[in-house]
């Protein structure tokens, strides 16, 4: 069970999450870099198969987009 100020809000995101990989990341309530890292290349991924380019910037730890 996840527990602190953000506890009830994370449970909602993984109760409404699509896929497995949603429920997996918020299941201990800690997105670890490796979780954050995937997800970002899930969504390079999915808006390459759509047939765009995104381009990563590192900001000091997370990304941003540009296209």
């Amino acid at each position: 069970m996840v527990e602190g100020p953000w506890a009830d809000r994370i449970e909602q995101l993984r109760v409404s999450a699509t896929t497995d990989f949603q429920r997996d990341v918020l299941a201990d309530g800690v997105v670890t870099r490796a979780e954050y890292e995937e997800a970002v290349q899930r969504v390079v991924s999915c808006m390459a198969d759509a047939g765009n380019q995104l381009d990563l910037h590192e900001q000091g730890g997370y990304y941003t987009f540009g296209v």
